[in-house]
């Protein structure tokens, strides 16, 4: 007997519960009423089901997953479901933020959202992206540190109108909660960094470029947070230090966006747009062996 390999089901109301083999392709489309879908909830248990300690192997091989207009699923298991996806396309299920994976990129949306780490996403399944955009999470506050450590072959991060993502007046409440979110990100492969619109604070963005051994553009549009630039030898540059401390320092350190020289000299584009407010602590002379 050939084993099921595609499994597609659109506009099947009737449907309430659904046992899912272990298939390559996966599509449920306007399911009314589907709850309850087996390698992808977690109760109760069908027959397809992995048990909590088999969670890293729901669906293995699974290569394309799309779930569009699905009101009553409930997707209790991180996503993807599987390393081996490559076409990922999560849109109108309440309990999952918008997600898509397309010709590498990878995107997450979400008005939800607080706190982005591996209960919502799978990240071990995603070590092999290189692109990865975070876009309109109005409410997201905090980034684990534990969780993008394993995005180790990451190039490009784009995070677009997050407006309080390390915003200085709640982190303090952020990581009292959530431990793991007050570690820098550790990135070794990125090349690019853009950020638009995002509440993140100069310390912060401090602690995390201080972890960035191959980055070759930085863009910052609309960040307000970042109000004071400052060029600093290596060995001044906080990289490891808490952001719980970072509530302590005062106004001024917690805004100023302190560059590494060593940094400098491996950027090949630097842009900071739309930053009325932004001062230069520094002189010329801190710019001297660098081209425009």
């Amino acid at each position: 007997m050939v084993a099921l390999k595609e499994l597609e089901l659109m506009d099947l109301h009737v449907v309430r519960e659904l046992a899912v083999p272990s298939v390559e392709e996966l599509v449920l489309i306007k399911m009314q009423n589907l709850e309850i879908c087996g390698s992808l909830t977690a109760s109760p248990p069908l027959q397809f089901l992995p048990s909590q300690g088999d969670q890293k192997r729901w669906l293995p091989s699974l290569r394309r997953l799309t779930i569009h207009d699905c009101p009553c699923l409930t997707v209790s298991h991180p996503l993807p479901p599987s390393a081996l996806i490559s076409d990922l396309s999560i849109r109108g299920v309440p309990t999952v933020p918008k997600m898509s994976i397309n010709s590498g990129w990878f995107t997450i949306e979400s008005n939800e959202l607080s706190v982005l780490d591996d209960r919502i996403l799978a990240f071990h399944n995603l070590r092999g992206i290189t692109l990865l955009a975070i876009q309109n999470c109005l409410n997201l506050v905090s980034l684990s540190s534990e969780a993008f450590s394993q995005l180790t072959a990451l190039e490009y991060l784009s995070i677009h109108n997050c407006p309080n993502l390390a915003k200085s007046s709640i982190m303090s409440e952020v990581v009292l909660e959530n431990t793991r979110s007050t570690r820098s990100l550790l990135l070794p492969s990125l090349k690019s960094l853009v950020i638009n619109t995002c509440g993140i604070t100069g310390r912060w963005l401090t602690q995390m470029l201080s972890q960035m051994q191959s980055l070759e553009q930085l863009l910052l549009t609309d960040c307000p947070a970042v109000k004071f630039l400052s060029i600093r030898e290596p060995s001044e540059i906080e990289g490891t230090s808490s952001l719980v401390s970072g509530v302590m320092t005062s106004a001024q350190d917690e805004h100023q966006l302190k560059l590494s020289y060593n940094l400098l000299c491996s950027l090949k584009k630097l842009r900071i747009h739309r930053s009325p407010d932004l001062e230069f602590c520094g002189g010329k002379r801190d710019f001297l062996g660098f081209t425009s």
